[in-house]
């Protein structure tokens, strides 16, 4: 038996009502779906509908797997938002209701949606935390610690028109300083950094 592969997610959105398995399409040119396969400027590409709803399927078993409950109580529902209006859009009727302008996605994912049965309308309120460790098996947000020279920043103090003040440690010597940062336009030459310092 194989290793269970980790599968890769645009975004999982957990709601009162469902948890939701959400692939964005950012596609300009002509759009056909059919029930197989997506056709994108007339050449074939897997079908996002199907991609995403065996995603929500393996995710909604990983979650029964954890948490007992939610084999029966909680849905997982899939949904495939598009970032912009293609040139032409065709879907087959039976993923109409799940492949949509992200305009109208939102209104899929609020509370009460018409995606799901009415049974399993705040069937995860108060239950959204546990679910969300659940799924990140209690992964925390990986914060990139913000750097200015030999010097790394504790703590953002305030900010205003281009002077930021930066609580900062130094590297080597572990000395804690206060930094005076001036945020400069990237694009600017050598020249005008160089008149810029000597102001």
């Amino acid at each position: 038996m194989r290793p269970e592969q980790p599968e890769e997610y645009d975004i999982i959105a957990v709601t009162p009502d469902a948890v939701f398995a959400i692939e964005v399409k950012d596609l300009a040119p002509p759009v056909e779906i059919t029930e197989q396969q997506m056709f994108v400027n007339g050449n074939p590409r897997a079908n996002p509908f199907l991609k995403t709803r065996i995603k929500a399927q393996k995710l909604k078993s990983r979650l029964s797997k954890k948490l007992p409950w939610f084999e029966h109580d909680g849905w997982v529902e899939h949904l495939v938002p598009l970032a912009r209006r293609p040139a032409s859009l065709t879907i087959c009727d039976a993923m109409k209701s799940r492949i949509v302008l992200l305009e109208d996605a939102t209104e899929l994912i609020n509370p009460g949606t018409k995606l799901l049965q009415n049974r399993f309308h705040g069937q995860l309120s108060g239950k959204q935390a546990q679910i969300v460790e659940t799924i990140t098996d209690g992964a925390s947000e990986r914060i990139v610690p913000v750097s200015f020279g030999d010097f790394i920043a504790t703590s953002l103090m305030f900010k205003v028109r281009g002077l930021e003040a930066w609580r900062a440690r130094h590297m080597l010597t572990d000395v804690e300083v206060l930094l005076e940062v001036h945020r400069l336009e990237p694009n600017l030459t050598q020249q005008q950094i160089h008149q810029w310092k000597s102001k």
